[in-house]
């Protein structure tokens, strides 16, 4: 599953058409065991559909051609629940209709704040993509290179791990992790 995405995130449709050269970078990227040579879309979307129990029973093509409708509606699918929930909604489609298959629109609900507490007017990402941004972070960025910075950080607030974070300080949390990857890229 990992070499088909990567085609696809890499060489988009052109992946297609399959050549040693491609196939080879492919390959490379995705079995790199150094963070900094990690792809994260490649790394996320292949997490992505690892939760998506029929896309994990496609091979080749099927997988390759999962991942390139995807990666269309990349941005309108901030997180991994909407992107496997996207991958069902294309499974669940007739193979010919699927390019007419747009992703769901995000329930949003109105929710009236305090003026002293609106900061902006940007949407707060939700936990579950918050907590995939964060996971992304210590595996691809700081796990590898500063163990020792990640565990200050997390004992800064508590947690033993990220999935220990309560829902309404994961932004606080991602933040401080973001500031840290930040610094060893400086």
């Amino acid at each position: 599953m990992p070499v088909a995405v990567a085609l696809a995130v890499l060489y988009g449709a052109s992946g297609r058409e399959l050549d040693l050269d491609k196939l080879a970078a492919a390959v490379e990227v995705t079995e790199t065991a150094t963070g900094k040579d990690r792809n994260e879309t490649i790394d996320t979307l292949t997490m992505a559909l690892k939760g998506v129990e029929r896309a994990t029973q496609l091979h080749g093509t099927g997988v390759f051609d999962l991942a390139i409708q995807i990666l269309e509606h990349w941005d309108a699918l901030p997180g991994i629940t909407e992107r496997r929930a996207y991958a069902e909604r294309l499974l669940d489609t007739p193979k010919a209709e699927r390019a007419n298959v747009k992703p769901a629109k995000p329930k949003t609900t109105v929710k009236k704040q305090p003026v002293s507490e609106t900061k902006t007017d940007e949407p707060k990402p939700d936990a579950a993509a918050l907590m995939e941004q964060g996971r992304t972070l210590i595996i691809e960025k700081l796990a590898p290179k500063t163990p020792a910075e990640l565990r200050k950080t997390l004992d800064k607030f508590g947690l033993k791990k990220l999935t220990d974070c309560p829902h309404e300080k994961l932004p606080e949390v991602i933040a401080a992790l973001t500031q840290l990857a930040d610094s060893l890229e400086a």
